[in-house]
């Protein structure tokens, strides 16, 4: 496996100026985005500098969507597809709902007609929730939230294309995942694992261990559900 401090793809930050993940000497474990019940939820278009800043849903929503999420603990993600394709807009949306501190942690896929729908669903049970069918594959998040910062555009845009074509689904663009320093930065859904700092080949290889059920240590971040 090629080291995974060696950077994005060849010519991907050529003509941008240095970057905040090419000079951080942070040391990656300990950095992990908290959180154990993870709502994944499509949203083509307009992500704002924060998906519930009010820009991508209006106020009056946001402000009831985050009461629904307080009211859950849930932590929520926009996703798309990568590419072109992932800003088309569709009849219905995907919701993902990742719940990692179950044993084992459940991953379940829900469509809806649009975000409102949302505030409809009953998290009480995750895992079972009603309407949504279990997935049996991971799911692996590339943040791509330029409008958070620069580093995610420049490294994570091109990552999630590569990783789509040969594992399409399996992986998704992301809003904000935390860490953008370390781009480009990726969560893994159910387990609530976040990645940093892996080019396509080191997080080709990541992914190919999940699906064979080993635990990646390169470029690993460490565990939503637990503390530094």
């Amino acid at each position: 496996m090629r080291n995974p401090r060696s950077g994005s793809p060849s010519g991907v930050t050529a003509g941008v100026g240095p970057l905040c993940s090419d000079v951080t000497e942070e040391p990656l474990p300990g950095t992990a985005k908290a959180g154990g019940l993870i709502l994944a939820l499509e949203h083509s278009r307009n992500w704002g500098r924060d998906i519930l800043d009010g820009e991508a849903l209006g106020r009056e929503l946001t402000g009831r969507i985050k009461r629904y999420l307080k009211a859950y603990r849930a932590q929520l993600q926009f996703i798309r597809r990568p590419g072109r394709p992932g800003q088309q807009e569709s009849g219905s949306i995907v919701l993902f709902i990742a719940d990692a501190t179950a044993e084992p942690p459940t991953l379940e896929r829900m469509e809806l007609t649009g975000p409102e729908d949302l505030l409809t669903v009953d998290l009480s049970a995750p895992g079972s929730v009603p309407g949504a069918v279990r997935v049996d594959h991971p799911l692996l998040l590339v943040c791509t939230h330029g409008k958070r910062d620069r580093c995610c555009a420049v490294k994570g845009r091109p990552l999630a294309g590569g990783l789509h074509r040969k594992y399409p689904e399996e992986v998704r663009e992301s809003s904000h995942t935390k860490g953008h320093r370390f781009a480009p930065s990726m969560i893994l859904l159910p387990w609530n694992y976040s990645f940093g700092t892996l080019d396509l080949d080191g997080a080709s290889a990541m992914l190919d261990d999940v699906l064979a059920g080993r635990l990646p240590v390169a470029g690993n971040r460490g565990r939503g559900p637990l503390d530094p």
